[in-house]
C-alpha cells in the first residue's frame, strides 16, 4: 500500500511539474536545474519520525544527501543520517538513563517545478532503511544497582517511507541554503547545498 501511495504522489508531482519545466524553458531564464546537475546536501533538523513516545532527543537528525539531475525536472537522490533520543526512568536504583541511536540510509526521487534564478522549489518521496539500536542499563537484581549497560536492536520497522516539500536560495553559482517540510529524517531540516555543475 505505501508502495503504491508513493508511486501515485509521484505522478501528481511529474504532471504538475511539467507545464513549470516548459514555460521555465520558453522563457530562457537560468535555470539553476538541469539534466546533469549534481548537488550535496548537509544539515541538521528538529524532531525526528523515528523517536518513541517517551523519548526526547538528544541528538537532532544530522544528514548529508546526494543529488543527480536526471532531467530538467526529476531527479534522484541518496540520504544518509544519524539521530538519538533519550530518556531517563525512576528506580530504586536513582534515575536510570535508557538512550536510542538511528541511522538511516534511503533514496529518493525529486521533482523540481519551479527552478529559475535563485530560487529552486522541488517536493520529493523515497524510501529509508533504518537501524535502530537500544542502550539499556543492566541491573544486578531487578532495579536494585546498575551494573553495566547492552544495547538490543530498537523495535522499530526497517523501511521508513517519505515524503517531503523543500526550498533551495542560492548565494552564488555554487551555495544555496536548504529548507526541508514532511515525513522525512527530520519534521523539519535545513542546511547548505553545493552544486559541483
Amino acid at each position: 500500500m505505501k508502495k503504491i501511495l508513493i508511486l501515485l504522489l509521484l505522478t501528481n508531482i511529474y504532471a504538475f511539474a511539467t507545464p513549470y519545466a516548459n514555460v521555465k524553458r520558453r522563457m530562457g531564464s537560468k535555470i539553476p536545474y538541469n539534466k546533469g546537475t549534481f548537488l550535496t546536501n548537509f544539515g541538521a533538523g528538529l524532531i525526528s519520525p523515528y523517536y518513541a513516545t517517551d523519548r526526547s532527543m538528544v541528538i537532532p537528525p544530522i544528514f548529508a544527501s546526494l543529488e543527480y539531475g536526471l532531467g530538467h525536472i526529476i531527479g534522484l537522490g541518496a540520504v544518509f543520517a544519524y539521530t538519538s533520543s533519550g530518556a531517563s526512568k525512576l528506580s530504586s536504583a536513582g534515575a536510570v538513563k535508557y538512550s536510542e541511536s538511528y541511522i538511516i540510509s534511503g533514496l529518493r526521487v525529486i521533482a523540481h517545478f519551479y527552478s529559475k534564478d535563485k530560487l529552486d522549489i522541488f517536493a520529493g518521496a523515497g524510501a529509508a532503511y533504518v537501524v535502530g539500536i537500544i542502550n539499556e542499563p543492566v541491573f544486578e537484581n531487578p532495579n536494585v544497582q546498575v551494573v553495566g549497560s547492552r544495547t538490543n536492536p530498537a523495535e522499530i520497522s526497517p523501511i521508513h517511507p517519505s515524503v517531503f516539500l523543500g526550498g533551495r536560495y542560492y548565494f552564488n553559482n555554487h551555495w544555496a541554503m536548504v529548507f526541508e517540510l514532511g515525513y522525512n529524517v527530520g519534521f523539519m531540516t535545513a542546511g547548505l547545498t553545493y552544486r559541483f555543475r
